[in-house]
């Protein structure tokens, strides 16, 4: 993204490699991909999740919705990475036009169905979804940008739909959280050997985590759009999400609950000196995106 040539390996994994750009912190997989893999991908990870926990996410969706509103009156917006659409769901119902872009045609298919019409669901690709430029008022990303294969050029045609003066909404893991810090001290010390918090932040597989964004990164490849920063947020995820995945586990019932505690000891922690391990970026479309 910074056409930095300084990009070391900070882990080698065996069959892949994550390597860390020295001019802007922005972590990634070396190993290229298609996104359209994901297309016709079986495996969705937050499937049980978004099925079990619909009304807690419904009611983020309208604390995420109000924050949005603090910045841009009721217009068009869309959402890139819709999954299920609650998101665009809430959204109409407090008065917006929208329209979502969904990657997994298993999700479209079983549980978007009837809803695409309405909701105005693509999908695919953002790329290849064709909106009119300068359409749309909002476009949100939550949990998508450190899925792609080329955050850049989602990022151009995001920008070219969003009208002057627009919203970007981008949610993404944080590389400076304590939980990312603690994962690296952990692979050193081992010297490698204990590298699974390490894989659980990045993989190689279509549908993982190939990229993780710093503050400076993420700001940085916004402005290359033309996008000007104007709000930015560190969160955390909630605690029943460590849980979720401890219990989920395959290890012993002891090593569940050992992961579960050491989990929630760094949650607590994270919060208390402000090293949470989410950060979203609200941005306005002040001029031309470089590359578009």
């Amino acid at each position: 993204m910074c056409r930095s040539g300084a990009c070391p390996v900070e882990y080698d994994l065996g069959n892949y490699r994550v390597l860390r750009c020295r001019e802007c912190g922005l972590r990634f997989v070396d190993v290229p991909y298609n996104e359209l893999d994901i297309k016709d991908m079986e495996y969705y990870w937050a499937e049980d999740t978004y099925r079990e926990e619909v009304a807690s996410i419904r009611d983020w969706c309208g604390r995420e919705l109000a924050k949005i509103e603090e910045l841009a009156l009721p217009g068009r917006l869309l959402d890139v990475g819709c999954s299920f659409g609650y998101m665009i769901e809430v959204a109409q119902a407090r008065g917006w036009q929208v329209a979502g872009v969904e990657i997994s045609k298993k999700v479209f298919d079983k549980y978007v169905g009837d809803k695409a019409r309405t909701l105005n669901i693509f999908n695919g690709r953002l790329e290849d979804a064709a909106f009119e430029s300068n359409s749309f008022d909002v476009v949100t990303m939550f949990d998508l940008i450190e899925h792609l294969a080329d955050p850049s050029e989602t990022l151009n045609e995001a920008t070219r739909i969003l009208r002057p003066s627009g919203l970007m909404v981008i949610e993404t893991p944080r590389e400076e959280s304590l939980f990312k810090i603690a994962a690296h001290v952990l692979y050193r010390l081992s010297g490698g050997r204990y590298d699974y918090p390490v894989r659980a932040g990045f993989n190689p597989h279509p549908g993982g985590h190939r990229l993780g964004f710093t503050r400076r990164s993420i700001f940085k490849l916004l402005k290359q759009k033309g996008l000007t920063p104007i709000r930015f947020e560190k969160r955390m995820m909630p605690p029943r999400m460590f849980i979720r995945s401890a219990m989920n586990n395959k290890s012993s019932f002891i090593k569940k609950y050992i992961f579960v505690g050491a989990a929630l000891a760094l949650w607590a922690a994270s919060v208390a000196f402000g090293m949470q391990n989410r950060m979203v970026v609200y941005a306005k479309k002040t001029g031309a995106s470089v590359g578009s």
